[in-house]
């Protein structure tokens, strides 16, 4: 399967390392998500997701993800 990533838009991949327990009464979870595709961008992002959607996920599933620079797309004035 082919994605389409356009030109100039900066992909990263991110592997889940840590799902948390609930928190917050029980409501959310915690996804700790490592990045592990490029060399300039690195580190980890945690990412909230509503507890009952955790059972989606699981440690070693790996996301990719595109960033448009929103700044560039709104016009001052």
């Amino acid at each position: 399967m082919t994605c389409f990533w356009p030109s100039g838009e900066p992909r990263i991949h991110a592997k889940i390392v840590q799902i948390s327990a609930p928190f917050d009464c029980g409501r959310k979870v915690a996804l700790k998500l490592f990045l592990n595709n490029r060399n300039e961008v690195h580190g980890e992002i945690e990412l909230i997701v509503p507890a009952e959607q955790a059972r989606e996920y699981r440690l070693g599933d790996v996301y990719a993800a595109h960033f448009k620079r929103v700044s560039e797309m709104t016009r001052h004035g």
